[in-house]
Order: C-alpha cells, then sequence, then structure tokens
C-alpha cells in the first residue's frame, strides 16, 4: 500500500525566503533605473572615456567595449533604433583604438573616433534611463549568447590582420 502514495518534494526550510526574493526581484525588475544607478552605471563609463582619451589603457577599452555592447542591442530592443548607425560607427573607432593599440602600444581615439563615442554615450545613457532593468539583464544575457556563439564585432581590418 505503501507504494500508491503519490511522490512528495523533499522539504526545503528556504522556500518561503526563496519566494519571498524572487517576487522583490520580479518587481524591482519591473521598474526603470533609480538616479543614482544610472549616475553609478554612467560614471563607470564615461570614466573610462576620459581616461582613453588621455592614454588609457586595456581596462578601459573594455568597459567602452561592454558599455557600447549593451548600447547596441537596447537599440536593437528599440531603445533608440535610429541611432544603430551611431552606434556601430562608435564601434568600428573602438576597434581601431585596439589595431593601433596592437601595432604601436599606444590607446588612443583619432578626432572622428571622439566624436562617434561622444555620441554613443549620450545615446547609452538615454537609454539607461528609459530602459527597465529586467530589459537591461535581457541584453546582458544577450551579449554573453553572442559572444559565446562567436558573434563579436569587428569591420574588416580585422580580417586583413588574419590573412
Amino acid at each position: 500500500m505503501a507504494g500508491n502514495k503519490k511522490p512528495r518534494r523533499k522539504y526545503n526550510p528556504n522556500r518561503f525566503v526563496q519566494r519571498l526574493i524572487a517576487g522583490s526581484e520580479r518587481r524591482i525588475d519591473a521598474r526603470e533605473l533609480t538616479g543614482s544607478q544610472q549616475t553609478d552605471l554612467a560614471l563607470c563609463y564615461h570614466i573610462a572615456f576620459e581616461n582613453m582619451l588621455k592614454g588609457g589603457g586595456e581596462e578601459d577599452w573594455y568597459v567602452l567595449a561592454g558599455s557600447l555592447n549593451v548600447a547596441l542591442v537596447l537599440a536593437e530592443q528599440g531603445y533608440g533604433e535610429e541611432f544603430i548607425p551611431e552606434i556601430k560607427s562608435a564601434m568600428e573607432s573602438l576597434m581601431s583604438v585596439k589595431y593601433r593599440a596592437d601595432r604601436i602600444g599606444r590607446w588612443a581615439f583619432d578626432g572622428d573616433g571622439i566624436q562617434h563615442m561622444r555620441i554613443a554615450l549620450e545615446v547609452h545613457d538615454q537609454q539607461c534611463a528609459l530602459a527597465k532593468r529586467s530589459e537591461i539583464k535581457k541584453a546582458l544575457k544577450m551579449i554573453t549568447e553572442r559572444a559565446n556563439a562567436g558573434h563579436m564585432y569587428a569591420f574588416e581590418q580585422c580580417e586583413l590582420e588574419a590573412a
């Protein structure tokens, strides 16, 4: 007779707390970033950009690359679709900085690259002000999936160096 009983889940004493946390995260993700969160996020990539203007380094380059990846995915999701060409121009400028650093060891933008980056970072500031936290998380997951699939952004100079 014991074999006819319905199988039960193992008792989890933390289940109630886990459900509270999950519900709280859903409510927080449904909101836009607060002003202080936007400021903290913007400070990170704006400081990296200022460092790049003064010579910078690889860490600053990676911060900017991550920010532009998020900006591109958010633009593809509808937050500034009309600015996709500007964001891609900034990405190309950032890639030219990387290629220059590989050649001569100097992490620096050219004049057009500085302008492209300023526009893209301004667009990203606006995206962060409008996008909900869940959409930013979704964008970060999409970037990780693209990187794992090998879909990285580069322009033709990369192919020339590989040949």
